[in-house]
């Protein structure tokens, strides 16, 4: 009875696991909202902490982070910008906007994410190392980047990519985040279901 049930768990169960990793969630993001050091900057707000347990997503994790919809820079300016920031941080601990480095808990993603790190980034003094691209400079042109969620990470802090973010707009809304976990190989499903052939004859084999 004990064989059977591993059988039936390999078969049945893993597949239903791999699909469930595949379903996007999306995070409304306010474009005056930032992690960075906002001086003379009275109307920036703060990011918002972005769980990622809720999400279901853990350290370890292949995450697509994708910049949906736009806004704007300016009251009068075109709703046409997407560019946008991301970190990651071990706790949701966000410092007044006046200090340089305001997530003291903020983990670097191990690895070069395509080259399109902030830290190259020259047009602003509030940069810091841990965070990276999701939407670079110019607009539309790269909208998502897939990195590899940090084992100590716990939250996400997500930010327009600005100098300046107290007359950011976002008239129609639709500025957001879509995170979704980078689903397993379609060839380990394969695996997956050849093991579970093959499991019976050994488990049931006769000795």
């Amino acid at each position: 009875m004990g064989k059977f049930f591993i059988w039936v768990i390999t078969v049945a169960v893993g597949p239903l696991m791999i699909e469930s990793q595949v379903e996007p969630s999306v995070v409304s993001i306010d474009p005056k909202g930032t992690y960075r050091q906002a001086l003379s900057d009275p109307g920036a707000t703060d990011s918002v902490a972005i769980e990622l347990a809720d999400l279901g997503i853990t350290g370890g994790d292949l995450v697509t982070l994708r910049a949906l919809g736009d806004y704007a820079v300016c009251t009068e300016c075109d709703d046409n910008l997407n560019n946008m920031l991301g970190v990651f941080s071990s706790s949701d601990r966000l410092l007044n906007a006046s200090v340089r480095h305001r997530l003291p808990d903020a983990i670097a993603v191990n690895q070069d994410v395509e080259g399109r790190f902030i830290g190259l980034d020259t047009r602003s003094d509030a940069d810091i190392i841990e965070d990276f691209s999701i939407a670079p400079f110019p607009p539309f042109v790269l909208e998502e980047v897939t990195v590899r969620v940090p084992e100590q990470a716990l939250y996400l802090f997500v930010s327009s990519a600005d100098a300046f973010f107290s007359d950011n707009t976002d008239p129609d809304g639709d500025f957001a985040l879509d995170i979704r976990i980078v689903p397993i190989p379609s060839a380990l499903v394969l695996f997956g279901t050849a093991l579970g052939l093959v499991l019976p004859r050994t488990l049931f084999r006769r000795t």
